[in-house]
């Protein structure tokens, strides 16, 4: 159950907030008539697919929006004092006192040319006009309470010297300068590993306790809001479709959107022989005039009245509201249940099917040069001998942290990184061995399926044009068969033949992946290496990729390497899985096995700290992050294994001897010298959090 809040005198009150971005040639009504309030020590999450308004309704409380944006109406009161038509200076003296903002990402909202205690400094000077060692002094002890270690040595740091976490941290640190009663944080851990995400959501929920703040959490994880949220908005469409108590809203549910959203989710151990629910469509265009309600061209329980009647927030039972006409009652039934997974794994050794990729001994070492001569200082160690075969028409996972040489790996598995040591063994010849001239004939057998479809994709030329491209440059088909080859996987992959013309800018996120995984498919490759191929997705559309890469797996007999760090993913995709932790295959075996009694301590803790989307698990699980710190810098790793520096099992004998791969059950290989122990009294670890002893 989530905390009782007991304070009666809202921080912030927003009450029919109007925000218009006028356009060139358009007014985009991106929030329509929202309404909430944030009380002392409460946390409101604000939840949505992208588009529906959610940042913009958090922008708009310290007029931050971007060009072209305006509040036009309604009223937003900070303890009291009205916000909407407050003068630019006086405004600018709530910013960053009374108000603190935590954007989604640091890097981009830090002053790259700026120490990092100079950027904490700057918000003390303009609004208590504090001396140089008052700064230095504040930015030190804030440092130190957002969990930065040697705070005293890290305050001169740049922002690029630092971890993604860490960054996002100081980022948490500048919000906290100036003692704010109120706190947003817009998609604070949307970039982050699982671990530091963990981390960063346990560090706000401290702070927000400790200094009796208001937190605004603005995510489109409903893991993240389940597990920290108090009460929760759900927004489409620039309005509030429903709003409540948060286990109000995950388990009694009254609006058909929040209904498919939570649907929606793919969860670690959920039955893969299901399909994942899918929201169809995409939101309206908040340019246009919108009839009825917003929802019905995608709703499942849609009547003729829904078209023409725009429904409004109506109370269900105290604080729940929601704006349907006709309301479901709940969750979707059967959809939640985790089933085990069928142990298709197994029934492949059994058939004795063929290895697609064997991987022994790889390693790959980058050389760290520095100075006018470019000397060579160190060498970061990203993939140390790794070793893995995958069967054909097999789906083999890897996952870790940032860092952890997953990315490098599938590089070299494509051919576009060579490896320092180590073979690829593909149809019996060791494709890291090849020249790039003898490469190139086995190019088209695989493809990378790359994590930004936007950066890969030449803007330049039209989708039609750079799908036809390999076809062009390995002389495969006519002219006339390119072309038509191209607009039959278009349709494979749910886009109309049509959009040949069209440059990538035209596409949205969603459709813009469909793309690249129809490029990926253009040479008919035995074997596709997917690079956190839904990360940047919203819930409902990730669904459909997910969904989609099952089925052309199927109909094209494909082989796939998924790289992610997001672990229900790779829990409903794969059939086995490797776990890395800094450039070293640490545990491997059926995806199901290996996620439901783990027998590595890292691969535990990455377990332990996804966010489940249930508010009733939100009392078994403790506040302490089930893995502590930062990833270990890979030019100088520990020694002996090096998860130890990080591992609550650590002992001498882990600082000495580095840790071989051993198999303790029947397919299940962990690198652990207490793997025993972990193993024996982990049950059921993956998906349901059990009570600490």
């Amino acid at each position: 159950m989530s905390p009782e809040i007991t304070t009666a005198t809202p921080v912030l009150e927003v009450t029919d907030l109007k925000t218009d971005i006028v356009q060139s040639h358009s007014v985009v009504q991106a929030v329509d008539g929202v309404s909430f309030t944030v009380n002392e020590g409460e946390t409101l999450g604000i939840v949505g697919e992208s588009g529906c308004g959610k940042t913009m309704t958090a922008l708009s409380v310290l007029n931050l929006l971007p060009q072209g944006g305006r509040v036009v109406g309604g009223s937003i009161k900070l303890q009291g004092r009205e916000l909407v038509g407050m003068d630019r200076d006086e405004l600018r003296k709530l910013r960053g006192s009374r108000v603190g903002m935590i954007f989604q990402d640091p890097l981009t909202s830090l002053n790259p040319s700026k120490t990092i205690g100079w950027q904490i400094g700057e918000s003390l000077f303009i609004h208590r006009k504090a001396s140089k060692a008052e700064q230095h002094d504040r930015a030190v002890e804030l440092l130190g309470l957002v969990g930065i270690p040697r705070p005293k040595e890290r305050v001169d740091d740049f922002p690029h010297q630092l971890s993604g976490g860490m960054r996002q941290r100081v980022m948490i640190a500048i919000a906290l300068a100036g003692d704010p009663k109120l706190l947003i944080a817009d998609e604070p851990t949307t970039a982050l590993d699982v671990t530091i995400q963990a981390q960063i959501l346990s560090l706000l929920s401290d702070l927000k306790e400790r200094f009796g703040m208001g937190l605004i959490l603005v995510t489109h994880d409903l893991g993240v809001i389940a597990g920290h949220a108090d009460r929760t908005l759900v927004m489409y469409a620039g309005r509030v479709v429903e709003q409540g108590e948060t286990g109000a809203i995950f388990s009694a549910m009254r609006h058909p959107y929040t209904q498919a959203l939570l649907s929606s989710i793919p969860r670690v151990g959920q039955d893969r022989a299901q399909v994942l629910d899918t929201i169809p469509g995409l939101p309206p265009d908040l340019s246009q005039a919108q009839a009825g309600c917003r929802f019905a061209p995608r709703c499942t329980e849609v009547q003729a009245v829904c078209t023409v009647t725009d429904p409004h927030l109506e109370n269900s039972s105290g604080e729940h509201q929601f704006a349907c006409l006709f309301p479901v009652s709940g969750p979707l039934t059967g959809l939640e249940t985790r089933v085990p997974l069928r142990n298709r794994v197994a029934s492949m050794h059994g058939e004795d099917r063929k290895v697609a990729v064997s991987i022994r001994g790889l390693t790959k070492e980058f050389a760290v040069r520095s100075g006018a001569l470019q000397r060579k200082v160190g060498t970061v160690h990203a993939v140390s001998g790794v070793s893995f075969d995958v069967l054909e028409g097999e789906s083999f996972g890897i996952v870790g942290e940032s860092g952890c040489g997953k990315t490098t790996l599938g590089r070299m598995i494509v051919g576009l990184e060579t490896p320092t040591e180590g073979s690829i063994l593909f149809d019996n010849v060791d494709i890291a061995s090849l020249k790039p001239k003898d490469l190139r004939a086995h190019r088209r057998d695989f493809q990378l399926m790359f994590q930004d479809p936007y950066a890969s994709l030449d803007p330049r030329m039209r989708i039609g044009t750079s799908l036809r491209e390999p076809l062009a440059i390995q002389g495969i088909g006519t002219y006339k068969e390119q072309v038509e080859k191209i607009r039959d996987l278009l349709r494979e992959v749910g886009l109309r033949s049509r959009v040949v013309e069209r440059y990538p800018h035209e596409f949205s996120g969603g459709q813009r992946q469909r793309v690249g995984f129809a490029r990926a498919l253009v040479l008919d490759p035995k074997l596709i290496v997917a690079d956190e191929p839904v990360s940047a997705l919203d819930v409902s559309i990730r669904s459909q990729i997910i969904n989609m890469m099952r089925q052309l797996q199927d109909s094209h007999n494909l082989t796939y390497v998924i790289i992610s760090h997001d672990l229900a993913v790779v829990s409903y995709l794969t059939d086995r899985v490797g776990v890395m932790y800094l450039g070293r295959m640490i545990e491997v075996g059926p995806t199901q096995q290996v996620f439901s009694r783990p027998a590595h301590p890292y691969t535990q803790g990455l377990l332990k700290s996804v966010p489940i989307p249930d508010p009733t698990l939100r009392g078994l699980r403790t506040r302490e992050p089930a893995i502590v710190g930062e990833l270990p810098s890979p030019i100088n790793p520990p020694s002996g294994c090096h998860f130890r520096t990080r591992c609550p099992a650590a002992t001498e004998v882990c600082s000495q001897d580095v840790p071989p791969l051993r198999t303790i059950d029947s397919l299940h290989e962990v690198a652990c010298h207490h793997a025993e122990l972990v193993f024996g009294r982990v049950s059921g670890a993956g998906s349901t959090p059990t009570r600490s002893d």
